[in-house]
């Protein structure tokens, strides 16, 4: 876990592609794959994800793609690429794991603390990913609960009722 990595998540769950940046092509992959799991909605056969970008950036390219890995070498067509993510730097995150940066707006709520806690001792594997869904179970719970108190509509049973997802019988 890095300092900034709540910041990466509240980028991909508010929408705001990000693009990680690395020398080393596996790593970008994995932190990539890693990071698709907070994705909200990443299609069904992952259209939101590019794990590696091959050719340079487009802007209807972060309509598509939310996560996008790109991997930093030598050559010219490397150095064009990152050029065009310097192009639309205002648009999209950028992590660079060599650097070990992120630049992207800040988060400063609470909600995300949990999922991004370094020492909750989760190394990773299906444990971690049990976590994870409990920590997005909780987040969705507490949307949904402002989300019926800030609407005004009265008591959660009013609402419920209101939608027909309700039934006194």
């Amino acid at each position: 876990h890095l300092s900034f990595s709540q910041h990466a998540i509240f980028c991909l769950l508010s929408g705001r592609p990000l693009v990680v940046v690395g020398g080393d092509e596996s790593l970008v992959r994995k932190q990539v794959d890693g990071l698709s799991l907070l994705l909200p909605s990443p299609g069904s056969d992952g259209s939101a994800v590019m794990p590696c970008l091959t050719t340079p950036l487009q802007l209807s390219d972060l309509l598509t793609w939310r996560l996008i890995g790109i991997h930093r070498s030598s050559s010219s067509l490397s150095s064009t690429i990152l050029l065009s993510v310097t192009r639309y730097s205002r648009y999209l995150a950028l992590l660079d794991l060599d650097q070990k940066t992120l630049q992207s707006p800040t988060y400063s709520g609470s909600l995300l603390s949990q999922l991004a806690d370094p020492h909750t001792g989760f190394r990773g594997g299906l444990t971690y990913l049990l976590h994870l869904e409990s920590c997005l179970a909780a987040l969705a719970n507490k949307v949904l609960l402002h989300t019926l108190l800030a609407g005004g509509v009265g008591t959660e049973r009013d609402c419920l009722h209101a939608q027909g997802s309700f039934s006194s019988e």
